[in-house]
Order: structure tokens, then sequence, then C-alpha cells
């Protein structure tokens, strides 16, 4: 999944039935190169609130469902905001400049860090000697980029914007 995607998901406590809010931030550690925590804008307070990842239940295309409303909490957890890797230069330790990360990959299945979008239509793995500083990425020597599957890839100012494809309108018989 990618964190543009998972960005702007509405967040909806799975016991209680209740609308929390918009996924705003995620929060992951440098060195598991996991993320720890989301934070969300509350839906009716309009205060961030943060819940570690161990508390989301299941992951939708449109939401993310928390197991329980009472893992909230309201102090921001330790880590690094995941936004701070976007725009950053990666390069191998070998000495080759890849690109500029516009994305991140990550399973969700154990939040790992498994890739970067890099220049907004190639992939390279983050491996486990990969550092992720505060100016630049290192990867592994022989690191390489490949090209994302179109399925993969974001198309248009209007997908970043809206998050999916805008349909065009239909065509007026005047102009056939």
């Amino acid at each position: 999944m990618l964190y543009s995607q998972l960005k702007g998901l509405t967040v909806i406590s799975e016991k209680e039935g209740e609308l929390l809010g918009v996924v705003r931030r995620l929060i992951f550690d440098t060195s598991s190169k996991k993320l720890l925590a989301l934070t969300f804008k509350g839906h009716r307070s309009g205060v961030e609130r943060w819940v570690g990842m161990q508390a989301v239940g299941r992951l939708g295309k449109d939401v993310v469902f928390l197991k329980d409303e009472s893992l909230i909490e309201d102090n921001q957890p330790a880590g690094r905001d995941i936004q701070s890797l976007v725009s950053l230069t990666v390069a191998s330790m070998d000495g080759k400049r890849l690109g500029q990360v516009t994305d991140i990959v990550f399973d969700p299945s154990d939040w790992s860090i498994q890739a970067l979008v890099v220049e907004g239509y190639l992939q390279a793995a983050v491996g486990r000697e990969a550092v992720l500083g505060e100016d630049v990425i290192i990867l592994e020597k022989g690191a390489t980029v490949r090209a994302l599957e179109a399925a993969e890839r974001r198309k248009g100012f209007l997908s970043r914007v809206f998050g999916r494809e805008v349909a065009s309108p239909p065509e007026s018989k005047d102009q056939k």
C-alpha cells in the first residue's frame, strides 16, 4: 500500500461504530523501518489524536477500522513523520543517485516500509541496511529502481488531489 493511499482515509471505531476523523500523518521508526502510529484529526473535536498501528483492526480501500476507541492517545508517540521522507534524494552505497522520493510503499500486514517510489514512476526496495537519514536516503550497494506497474502508478494531478482517478464527463451530442 502507498502512503498517499492511506493518508486521507476515514478512521472509524469498529467496536463503537463511530466516525473518528481522517488520517493526517504516519509516524515510523527509522531503525526498524516500521510504521508506529497514525494521527487523525477528530471528527467532532477537531483535535489531533494518535493511535498505535497495533490498534488498526482492518484496512479498506476508503476506511481504516480501529479495533477499539479506548486505544486512542492524546500524546504524540516517539518516531518520525513519514512525510519527512518525501522529496529526499535517494542514493545507493556505490554512489549512484536514484532520484527523489515521491511516495512510500509499506506492507499493511506488519506495517514495514518495503520500497520508495522515486520520481513518481520508479520503485526502489528498502532493505535492512538502508539509512533513512534526515537529508538523504542511502540504499544498499547495487540498489536499482524498477518501473511501477500501470496499476501501481498514480496517473494525474486529480488522482493525487482526490486519491483516485476522476472520470471525464460524457461527450455531448454537439461534440460528436
